[in-house]
C-alpha cells in the first residue's frame, strides 16, 4: 500500500476543487454564504467609492463655476452612500453568524466522518507508517480554517475580476500596470505553496514521532515506567533531535522565500507609484474631464485589485497545509477494504457458538517475509475450550486476529 503521495508539482485548480468538494459535502449550500457575503461587501465598497467620486466631481464643477447647482443630485448620492453604509453592518453580522455556526457544525461533522471511516479500516492499514503519517495530517487539520481560506480566495478572485474589468474599460495600460503589480507576489506564493507541500510531506514522519514522544512525556502512566530506568532523558534528547529536523527544514524554506517576497514587494511598490502617477497625468491631460472624483474612484479600484490579490495570496499562503490534508482526507475516505469475502464465506450467527476450524492455514504480516503461522490446523467445536500456549511471537495473537477477520490468511 502506498498511502502517501510523493512531492510533485501541485495543480492548484485540482486542489481548490478538492477543497471545495469537502466544503460542499460538510456544509452544503451554507458553504456559499461566506464567499458570497465577502464578495458583496467588496462590491459595496466599490459602489460607495463610485458615488463618493460623483459627489467630488459635482463639488469640483460647482466650485469651478461650471454648474449653477448640485442639488438634488448631491442628496441622492448621499442617500445611496448612507444606504450602503447601513448595509455593511448587516452583512458583517450575517458573515459572523454563519462563520461561527459553520465552524462548530463542520468540525463535528468532519470528526464524525473520520472516526466512522477509521473504525471500518482493516488492520493492515494501521501497520503502515505511510498511512499513519497521512492519518496524522487528516486528524490534525482544522477544516473550518481551510474553508475560511477558500472563501477568502474565491471572494478575492471575483472582486479582482470585477475591479479589473472596470479598470480595463478606462485604459488597458493602467490595467496592465495594476495587474503586473500583483502578479509577482501571486507567483512567489504559488512557489511557496509548492515548497510547503513538499516540506510537509517530507516531515510527516518527524511530526508523527514528535507527537508520540510528547504524549509519552505528558502522561503519568508512561512517566512512572520510564523514570526508574532513567529513560526520560533519552526521550528528551530524541525529541530535541526531531524538533531540530523539523525547524531546520522550515527555516530553510522561510529564508528562501523571505528574499523572494522582499524582491516582489519592491516591484509592487514601484508599480503602485506608477499607477497613481498615470492617474494624475490623466487628470492633467484631460483638463478636468477626468476629474479628481474619477481619480479617487480608480485609485480605489486599483486598491481593490491590490487588496483582492493580497487576500488571494494570503489565502494561498495559509491554506497549503489544509489543502494537503484535504487531499489526504479524500484519499482516506476512498480507501478500499483489504479483507474481502470469499466465494463460500458465511455470516456467523452470534446467538449461538460457531465451530472454528483451521486447515493448513499459513500467514505472514504485510511487508514481512517471515511466516508467523505455517500450516496450522485445528478444530474447536461449539462450547468447547482450548488453551493457546507459546512464547512471545509464536502466533497466539495472530490466530485470534485471523478468527476476527482482521486479516485474511496468506495461504
Amino acid at each position: 500500500m502506498n498511502s502517501e503521495k510523493q512531492p510533485k508539482k501541485p495543480s492548484l485548480l485540482r486542489l481548490f476543487l478538492t477543497g471545495y468538494k469537502l466544503q460542499w459535502s460538510l456544509a452544503g449550500w451554507k458553504s456559499l454564504v461566506t464567499p458570497t457575503v465577502e464578495t458583496a461587501s467588496n462590491l459595496l465598497s466599490i459602489a460607495r467609492s463610485y458615488f463618493y467620486a460623483q459627489i467630488i466631481n459635482l463639488v469640483a464643477l460647482y466650485i469651478g463655476g461650471k454648474t449653477q447647482s448640485i442639488f438634488p443630485v448631491f442628496w441622492i448620492y448621499v442617500a445611496v452612500i448612507l444606504g450602503i453604509s447601513l448595509l455593511n453592518p448587516v452583512i458583517s453580522a450575517i458573515d459572523n453568524y454563519f462563520s461561527r455556526t459553520l465552524q462548530l457544525s463542520i468540525r463535528f461533522s468532519y470528526q464524525t466522518r473520520i472516526m466512522q471511516k477509521i473504525s471500518t479500516l482493516d488492520a493492515e492499514y494501521f501497520e503502515d507508517a505511510k498511512f499513519q503519517n497521512m492519518l496524522s495530517r487528516v486528524k490534525d487539520m482544522h477544516p473550518a480554517f481551510a474553508l475560511n481560506d477558500l472563501s477568502r480566495i474565491i471572494s478575492g478572485f471575483i472582486t479582482l475580476v470585477i475591479a479589473s474589468v472596470a479598470v480595463l474599460k478606462l485604459n488597458w495600460i493602467l490595467f496592465i500596470l495594476a495587474l503586473v503589480a500583483a502578479l509577482p507576489r501571486i507567483y512567489s506564493n504559488i512557489l511557496i505553496t509548492k515548497e510547503n507541500r513538499e516540506v510537509l510531506v517530507s516531515q510527516s514522519e518527524q511530526h508523527r514521532i514528535r507527537y508520540h514522544i510528547v504524549d509519552i512525556l505528558s502522561e503519568w502512566n508512561t512517566i512512572k515506567e520510564l523514570r526508574p530506568f532513567g529513560a526520560i532523558k533519552w526521550f528528551q534528547k530524541r525529541l530535541n533531535v526531531v524538533e531540530k529536523n523539523i525547524t531546520d527544514a522550515h527555516f530553510r524554506k522561510i529564508k528562501k522565500f523571505t528574499l523572494m517576497n522582499t524582491f516582489t514587494d519592491m516591484i509592487g511598490a514601484i508599480l503602485y507609484i506608477a499607477t497613481r502617477v498615470w492617474l494624475f497625468l490623466k487628470v492633467i491631460s484631460t483638463k478636468g474631464v477626468f476629474g479628481i472624483g474619477d481619480y479617487t474612484f480608480y485609485d480605489n479600484l486599483i486598491g481593490q485589485i491590490e487588496a483582492s490579490s493580497s487576500n488571494m495570496v494570503s489565502g494561498l499562503n495559509s491554506i497549503h497545509e489544509e489543502l494537503l490534508a484535504i487531499e489526504d482526507y479524500h484519499e482516506l475516505m476512498n480507501l478500499p477494504g483489504l479483507v474481502t469475502n470469499r466465494g463460500r464465506a458465511k455470516r456467523i450467527d452470534h446467538r449461538q457458538a460457531p465451530q472454528i476450524e483451521f486447515v493448513n492455514v499459513s500467514f505472514k504480516y504485510p511487508n514481512s517475509k517471515k511466516y508467523t503461522l505455517k500450516n496450522v490446523s485445528f478444530k474447536l467445536d461449539p462450547k468447547k475450550k482450548m488453551a493457546l500456549i507459546g512464547v512471545n511471537g509464536a502466533g497466539k495473537s495472530t490466530l485470534v486476529k485471523l478468527m476476527l477477520r482482521f486479516y485474511d490468511p496468506t495461504e
